[in-house]
């Protein structure tokens, strides 16, 4: 299952982060693992991202 939570465009200037934090933080308490990149950017918007 995928769920949309926000989007980056890294070619808009300044680059464009939206994250939904609640979902974000929603799908990481069910533990959904995300990449280091994804882990990244959920750190630029504030949200913690646990390395298991």
């Amino acid at each position: 299952f995928l769920e949309a939570i926000g989007y980056y465009d890294p070619l808009a200037e300044p680059p464009a982060l939206k994250i939904d934090m609640e979902k974000a933080a929603a799908w990481l308490k069910k533990g959904a693992l995300p990449s280091n990149t994804v882990r990244h950017l959920l750190a630029r918007a504030g949200v913690r991202a646990e390395t298991p």
